[in-house]
């Protein structure tokens, strides 16, 4: 799907750059210019949660509400009519809660709650130039940027209904927490923007980059009830870190983006 999009962008963009080398900017009837030119602004939101949502309604299954797992911000600045300099911010955080009920102890008419809570948390900021082709409502665009961030993946905590006890021994996970994560990397991106009003554009973009990224150290937090003292004992463990190399393929977005 992803080839077929690159594919189709190349060729839409090729066709709309020699039907427009002669032309100056796109403007409409009354001479408002459509198009970004040398010193304009953009700023733009990555819409993805949205059309997937509305991609829904079409679907056997129906559309659910967009979960907003994550924030994508871009912006824009021209130095030519061509060319441009622009940053992403990402910002990622979910987080998730199970309950799940459970006979109290030493009573099994009454149900208690057990609750797990996940998180995670993904922080990035993109720098790059981007190179645009074309003159008309359609233009295609590619470029590089590179990209710092900083996040964790699936942390738990866990809360019970249940006290520990001589009955009710354990010993049970408490937390578990990985370690906090630094990555940078290096991408190209290509992409296509249609203006649907002056100054207003929707598109999409696919991104295909390395990163490296370091992880430290987590922690696994554990409980249990000690027999001889009769206390509860908490048992934390560390967990190594890691880090890796990788050529990774980006997600596609699809962008909303306004220029000033």
């Amino acid at each position: 799907m992803k080839r077929i999009f690159i594919t189709i962008s190349i060729v839409l963009c090729a066709m709309n750059w020699a039907a427009a080398q002669e032309k100056d900017l796109l403007t409409t009837n009354n001479g408002t210019v459509i198009v970004p030119q040398q010193g304009s602004f953009a700023f733009g939101v990555d819409a993805t949660p949205v059309l997937k949502y509305v991609g829904g309604l079409f679907s056997d299954n129906g559309a659910t509400t967009p979960v907003f797992t994550y924030a994508g911000f871009y912006g824009k600045y021209f130095l030519a009519d061509n060319l441009a300099l622009r940053g992403k911010l990402r910002l990622g955080y979910n987080s998730n809660t199970d309950v799940s009920l459970v006979p109290e102890t030493g009573n099994v008419d009454k149900m208690v709650e057990n609750k797990t809570t996940t998180s995670n948390m993904d922080i990035s900021l993109s720098v790059g130039i981007e190179k645009r082709i074309g003159a008309t409502r359609l233009q295609g665009f590619f470029g590089g940027e590179a990209t710092f961030g900083t996040g964790f993946s699936n942390n738990i905590n866990r809360t019970y209904g249940n006290p520990l006890s001589s009955v009710n021994s354990g010993p049970r996970q408490l937390s578990s927490k990985a370690g906090t994560a630094f990555f940078v990397g290096a991408a190209v991106f290509t992409g296509v923007e249609y203006f649907i009003a002056p100054g207003i554009a929707i598109g999409g973009e696919l991104g295909w980059g390395i990163v490296y990224s370091s992880k430290g150290r987590g922690e696994q937090k554990t409980e249990s009830w000690n027999v001889t003292s009769q206390k509860i004992d908490t048992i934390t463990v560390e967990t190594g870190g890691e880090s890796s190399f990788k050529f990774d393929n980006f997600d596609g977005s699809f962008t909303l983006t306004f220029y000033f």
